[in-house]
């Protein structure tokens, strides 16, 4: 990821370092906001792969082309992988006058691509320039004799001004009404006016299959691999049938993100609602292969899906290992884990090491309604009946030498002390609680108190 998530942009000669916000994919367009300390808004914006250009806007409101893309199109929030990659692919520029972008564009760009460019910079000139200058291009293309193109440029005009009476006007001309079934038609508008398919399928995506798949090829084949990722998460977040456009993101993620990367994108997938079982167990995998250990235990709690042995094997595998950070683990979650009597056996694995962690914070009582869940299954758990048989004698003098034992079992030293020193005071002849404190102490590395507990002990002995 970007350090601190900044990117720095020259205005009026002087660096201006910006914190980035979000980015939105937008028809054949990325934008990327940022802000910087005076919060003041910038935009990086991006046609197709390529920086158009970086602008502080005079304007950002719901007639702006800007704002329409980040309310309609497919955002992502800071920090993003893909706001990484797309700002390592391109050097951010600076802020440059709107007719020097204009020239810049008309070496980079052909005319039809400027008319469908000009309506995103709605925050920075007039709208009525900026039909101007599209409606430049249209008689270009008419002057030359080029129809078709010209009547392209009309299409897009309706889109972004079909208040405008010149452009109802042209847009009736007889010239041009030839053209009118070519845009009925989802395969002639594909093969005649990519520019504007890709625009109008991007928009059906989430519910039309075949336009999906058309543009989806059609990224991926420009190497728009941002775009296509974008376009698969879209369509998996709306689809009833998520599985089957999952390996498709799944290959497009691997040819330009790390595993890492991979496995925030898939993090962040899941935490929006996508949940089925491919997506679930590779995310999983992919958990573990990065050494995320905790990440990976506690995404467990949140898997809609059921746990595999496998997945209870490498839970236990990972809570015994002593160098997890079992801090950064959610523990009262576990309980929300599936038990059958599959995986009862792992299961209890899990609750031995889990109890003791428990009982360091909480007592016994607040542990026996943690079991709870487990045992509404009606599954034995040889831990569970411990606690319960815990509650049952914590306060019966005559067993304080069985409950000593007990927390001893799970790591409560220091109650297990309680419990035996009690027991030594109820029964000052007998020597095995004494036994105990000594073995307690030691395993503690309190020498010298073991040391008297040991003679004492000796001295019973005899």
């Amino acid at each position: 990821m970007t350090e601190n998530y900044t990117l720095t942009v020259l205005d009026h000669h002087k660096a201006n370092k910006l914190d980035i916000k979000r980015m939105a994919v937008y028809h054949m367009f990325k934008l990327i906001e940022a802000s910087d300390s005076k919060k003041q808004t910038f935009f990086l914006i991006y046609f197709k792969n390529r920086l158009l250009a970086a602008i502080k806007p005079l304007r950002f409101n719901d007639h702006s082309q800007l704002y329409k893309a980040f309310q309609n199109g497919i955002v992502f929030q800071a920090p993003h992988p893909f706001i990484d990659t797309l700002i390592h692919q391109n050097r951010p520029s600076a802020i440059q006058s709107f007719q020097h972008l204009l020239k810049q564009w008309q070496h980079q760009y052909s005319s039809l691509e400027i008319a469908h460019i000009l309506p995103l910079f709605d925050s920075i000139l007039e709208k009525e320039t900026i039909i101007k200058l599209v409606r430049d291009i249209f008689y270009e293309y008419r002057r030359n004799g080029k129809y078709f193109l010209a009547y392209r440029v009309i299409r897009l005009l309706k889109q972004y001004a079909p208040e405008n009476p010149w452009v109802e006007q042209i847009a009736n001309d007889l010239d041009f009404r030839k053209y009118d079934d070519i845009y009925q038609n989802d395969d002639a508008l594909w093969e005649k006016d990519k520019l504007m398919a890709e625009q109008l399928f991007f928009e059906r995506t989430a519910y039309d299959e075949k336009a999906y798949a058309k543009l989806q090829s059609e990224l991926l084949e420009q190497n728009r691999l941002i775009d296509a990722a974008a376009l698969s998460i879209h369509r998996l977040l709306h689809s009833r049938a998520p599985e089957q456009d999952y390996e498709s993101l799944r290959t497009t993620l691997s040819t330009f993100l790390s595993d890492q990367d991979t496995a925030l994108v898939l993090l962040q997938l899941h935490q929006q609602g996508a949940a089925f079982p491919a997506l679930e167990y590779d995310l999983f995998d992919l958990l573990l292969k990065l050494h995320w250990y905790e990440r990976a235990v506690n995404f467990l709690f949140d898997q809609h899906s059921p746990i595999t042995e496998y997945q209870s094997q490498q839970f236990a595998s990972i809570l015994d290992d002593p160098a997890i950070q079992m801090d950064e683990i959610q523990l009262e979650k576990i309980n929300t884990l599936p038990v059958n009597k599959q995986n009862a056996g792992t299961i209890e694995k899990t609750i031995r090491l889990i109890i003791p962690l428990l009982l360091k914070k909480h007592d016994l009582n607040y542990v026996k309604k943690w079991l709870q869940p487990f045992e509404e299954k009606h599954i034995p758990l040889p831990s569970a009946a411990k606690i319960n048989r815990m509650l049952a004698i914590q306060d019966d003098p005559d067993q304080q030498f069985l409950l000593g034992e007990l927390y001893y079992e799970f790591q409560q030293p220091k109650k297990a002390i309680d419990c035996f020193s009690w027991e030594m005071e109820l029964h000052p002849n007998d020597p095995k609680p004494v036994q105990w404190l000594a073995k307690i102490y030691s395993h503690l590395g309190m020498t010298e108190e073991a040391k008297a507990y040991q003679y004492m002990y000796s001295t019973m002995k005899k």
